[in-house]
């Protein structure tokens, strides 16, 4: 994908440029369809229907932007539970005599499976 090698910050700047775009799609849609309403003209057909579709495609764009800086955000998540699990389970070792250890993980196990 175009964005698959931008960092998280570089990936939140490309969304804000690609917003901004949007708005002023929408304020020149604005702007006509207000002119229109009070009679000072309409924009030619061809000149509305492209602005339309830019502003599909730009619309487009922010929500994949979106959807990667969420794809992003899970991942670390995922990161962060599992370097916390491994680090739990380490330090429970430690405290805990084995006995002990193996009869809550495997009752831990159970309740998780159900």
């Amino acid at each position: 994908m175009l964005w698959d090698d931008l960092t998280r910050d570089e990936l939140v700047a490309e969304k804000g440029r690609w917003e901004s775009k949007l708005r002023d799609i929408n304020l020149t849609l604005q702007t006509a369809r207000r002119r229109a309403a009070a009679g000072h003209g309409f924009l030619p057909l061809p000149e509305i229907e492209a602005l339309e579709a830019e502003r599909r495609k730009t619309a487009g764009c922010v929500t994949a932007l979106q959807g990667r800086l969420t794809r992003i955000k899970a991942s670390k998540q995922r990161t962060d539970d599992e370097s916390f699990d491994a680090r739990f389970r380490a330090v429970a070792k430690l405290i805990l005599e084995e006995d002990l250890y193996d009869e809550i993980y495997q009752g831990a196990v159970a309740v998780h499976r159900g």
